[in-house]
């Protein structure tokens, strides 16, 4: 029954997620009138002050149990203040009530992730099977959002994520807190995480391969429009790629420890190229829909190795503060990213914008270890 409840959280949180998060540079453009410049300025807030808040939020708690009170708080404030930022327009209240929501907002997920992780540890359940359930409620959510923003409005969707987040905070309060073992009631180590060669290795090969997919999806709506394609049209090649998406893990969550991880990593590579190389040229709206689908591969293998290799390879203790350092990593990289890119599509276009993020994605392979010992090895912790 408990890990229902981490399931149903899982798909709440994704279902408001993907109504409000993919559609907002669409809003900020399409209803608001903003630029890409403004665009990416405004884009840029969410994950640099996040990257700031997730590590207070992580220094903050005293143990994991912390962690659930501050999810409890931050997804019911998240939801008030979308409700409070579709009433406004001028751009300087956009950009505090941004500030606002990357305080409250951003850290939640690896705060979630974390949690979630050590859950499924302890109670020796497949991490992706949960996460699954999240993918599900993205897909559902951008399919409906697509629709009701092209058709009823943006604000709809937008109140309809808020109502998600809110909703999640009460099912949250019914999640029993973890059983604190030995391990668990110490705080964690950064300077012994630090040592771990493997996961400092890894943490850079994440961070680049997720900022590539994010920074190239953070223009994907406003890319969309410039090449003719609605917010309805949007919201099913995100519905289309999320299903896949689910497919994908739904193979590593049963038999992802017989892939080596290097070929994963590789995968990971290789569609975030493919993806944005196509973007980057003239092609058709059909050949972009169609490359668009496969971005499902990439993010598959970046949901199973993100947790899996994470909780492989370093001691329970320190799981979250893993994730948290390097989703905090992946925050700063992708703000200055998001924010310069504003500014260079304005000057160069989406072209060489998308050319730009596709070579970015490449210097990922320097930080694959193809040792044969880098495969993950499941229930085996490492220092």
């Amino acid at each position: 029954m408990e890990t229902v409840k981490y399931k149903i959280s899982q798909a709440i949180r994704y279902l408001g997620d993907s109504s409000f998060y993919p559609f907002f540079p669409l809003y900020l453009s399409v209803i608001l009138g903003y630029k890409e410049d403004t665009i990416g300025l405004v884009l840029m807030i969410l994950p640099l002050v996040g990257m700031i808040a997730n590590i207070i939020f992580s220094i903050s708690a005293k143990n994991i149990n912390f962690n659930r009170i501050f999810m409890i708080i931050m997804t019911l404030i998240e939801g008030i203040l979308i409700i409070i930022l579709m009433q406004v327009t001028d751009l300087p209240i956009i950009i505090l009530m941004v500030f606002f929501l990357a305080v409250i907002g951003q850290p939640f997920y690896s705060l979630f992730d974390g949690y979630t992780a050590v859950y499924s540890a302890q109670s020796n359940d497949n991490y992706s099977k949960i996460r699954l359930y999240g993918s599900l409620g993205y897909a559902v959510g951008a399919l409906i959002s697509g629709y009701v923003t092209r058709h009823l409005g943006y604000h709809y969707a937008f109140y309809a994520a808020a109502g998600f987040f809110i909703i999640l905070s009460f099912v949250l309060y019914f999640i029993k807190p973890l059983d604190l073992k030995e391990e668990l009631r110490l705080k964690p180590n950064a300077k012994e995480l630090l040592k771990n060669k493997k996961y400092v290795k890894f943490a850079i090969f994440y961070v680049i391969s997720l900022s590539s997919l994010f920074l190239g999806g953070a223009f994907l709506g406003t890319y969309f429009d410039f090449k003719g394609l609605g917010s309805d049209i949007l919201g099913i090649v995100t519905f289309v790629g999320v299903i896949m998406e689910i497919i994908v893990l739904t193979i590593y969550a049963k038999w992802g420890h017989k892939f080596k991880t290097v070929w994963i990593m590789l995968s990971i590579v290789a569609t975030n190229f493919i993806i944005f190389f196509t973007y980057s040229f003239n092609v058709s709206k059909y050949v972009i829909m169609s490359v668009a689908l496969i971005r499902a591969i990439g993010m598959g293998g970046l949901l199973y190795i993100g947790v899996e290799y994470i909780k492989a390879n370093v001691k329970r203790k320190n799981i979250t503060l893993a994730i948290t350092l390097y989703t905090s990593l992946r925050f700063l990289v992708y703000s200055l990213l998001v924010f310069g890119s504003g500014y260079f599509i304005v000057d160069f276009g989406y072209y060489s914008f998308y050319l730009m993020v596709s070579l970015l994605s490449l210097t990922a392979l320097f930080f694959i270890d193809y040792k044969p010992s880098y495969d993950i090895i499941k229930n085996e912790e490492k220092i």
